[in-house]
């Protein structure tokens, strides 16, 4: 979970016997709901990437490059991904943060929307987003462990440690992408999203 919140209980007197004055119960109260308010918009906003795990992903991912033109390898998430993770989710294409929330189960706390030529990968461990990785397109290939790759999945398509083994096969026409396929079909989704229901962008 991104975020823990404590909020201790407050004994408020308005005024003590040697004269000093505190601000009444409701100011105190106004003040706690402005701060719980504050806190959670603060909490409420993606934390930086973890490079450790974009730096693994990338090097996986990136591998194939050494291959012969048209040569592939297999990339087990499992072992790339070494922290605790039940599921993935991933997000090959233009998303709606509305639609990601809708997929994963829970509020995504990114303000962004996936773009064109982008790969969003969220992890999540018993119901709550353990960590994530977000693969922008060529034009950010300047960025920290930077790897470019077309996700053949569908959107918000779900995976398990055992399930989650992709294909990455280095392309004969750009040899400096590389496409990245699931490894079964019928796509897999959380029960009770529906990848066809229409939200506006």
């Amino acid at each position: 979970m991104f975020c823990t919140f404590l909020f201790p209980s407050y004994k408020c007197f308005n005024q003590l016997s040697f004269g000093a004055t505190f601000p009444r119960r409701s100011q105190f109260q106004t003040l706690a709901i402005g701060w719980a308010l504050l806190t959670l918009s603060a909490c409420n906003s993606l934390p930086e990437e973890n490079q450790v795990l974009r730096k693994r992903v990338a090097q996986a991912i990136s591998a194939v490059q050494d291959r012969p033109i048209g040569d592939s390898l297999t990339i087990d998430v499992a072992q790339v991904a070494n922290f605790p993770w039940d599921t993935l989710y991933v997000f090959p294409t233009t998303t709606v943060v509305e639609r990601i929330s809708r997929a994963i189960g829970t509020p995504w706390p990114g303000g962004e929307n996936v773009h064109e030529d982008d790969n969003l990968w969220v992890f999540m461990h018993q119901g709550q987003i353990a960590d994530y990785v977000y693969f922008s397109g060529f034009n950010y290939q300047k960025l920290p462990n930077f790897v470019k790759f077309y996700g053949h999945f569908d959107i918000g398509e779900l995976f398990t440690p055992a399930t989650a083994k992709f294909k990455a096969v280095r392309r004969p026409i750009s040899p400096e992408a590389i496409d990245l396929f699931a490894p079964r079909k019928p796509t897999v989704f959380r029960p009770g999203y529906n990848p066809k229901t229409y939200i506006p962008y």
